[in-house]
């Protein structure tokens, strides 16, 4: 990564909040977790460790949506796009810099939240699985939507003014093209947990490449479109 790629990105770690904001999200995800917990422990049924791989890998989607969704726009938003216009750095440059932060911002607080996760397993002394098919669906459905909130959020990011609307946006693109896929397959009679989440994940890994390709191309023509924009 390039020496100016470098120093946008500390410009995304600063402008994001910091480590505080990774801090936030992980402890939502321990709230949450820690309320049905209890929950559970007053009703004498504890949650799964399903539950928790759950939430860990579902609370680091939503951070990486709102993440995706507003690099873009909130330069808008902080009426710092005319800085970075002005800056004698390529859009290539912005571009690695802003995504680098959304990825380790996401890996960290996906690392946390599984942490979180391994903390719970030890409380309760390793639990087995309530059921392992459901693991396996979490991972099948779960991971994948880690990708598609990125690209989908960046894209949406690139062509948006206003964050309310690249995030809405994004997460209805993300959710529509899981259920337009169960929908295909039930039409070939394809039903059923694990297995259909199987068979449909190449073709969400195909959306996901497709679609980062215009994100990517979408990216590095920010500004065109947001010079456009303000005319």
């Amino acid at each position: 990564m390039s020496r100016s790629a470098i120093g946008l990105f500390k410009k995304e770690y600063w402008q994001a909040g910091r480590a505080m904001g990774l801090l936030v999200i992980v402890f939502l995800c321990f709230f949450w977790q820690a309320i049905y917990f209890l929950m559970g422990l007053q009703q004498g049924s504890l949650p799964p460790p399903e539950f928790y791989l759950f939430v860990a890998i579902g609370v680091a989607v939503i951070y990486a949506l709102i993440m995706a969704a507003n690099v873009y726009v909130m330069e808008h938003d902080k009426n710092t796009f005319p800085f970075l216009r002005n800056l004698p750095v390529s859009p290539l440059a912005i571009a690695l810099g802003k995504v680098g932060w959304i990825l380790c911002g996401t890996t960290l607080v996906l690392i946390g939240n599984l942490l979180l996760c391994a903390g719970w397993f030890l409380l309760l002394g390793f639990p087995t699985w309530g059921n392992p098919e459901d693991a396996k669906a979490i991972l099948f459905g779960l991971a994948p939507a880690l990708l598609e909130a990125l690209v989908w959020g960046i894209l949406w990011s690139t062509r948006c003014r206003h964050a309310a609307t690249a995030c809405l946006g994004s997460a209805a693109c993300v959710f529509l093209v899981f259920l337009s896929m169960l929908f295909i397959a039930d039409l070939f009679g394809i039903r059923g947990g694990t297995d259909l989440l199987f068979i449909i994940l190449p073709f969400r890994l195909a959306v996901i490449l497709i679609v980062g390709i215009f994100a990517a191309r979408s990216a590095l023509r920010w500004f065109d479109f947001s010079i456009k924009d303000t005319r």
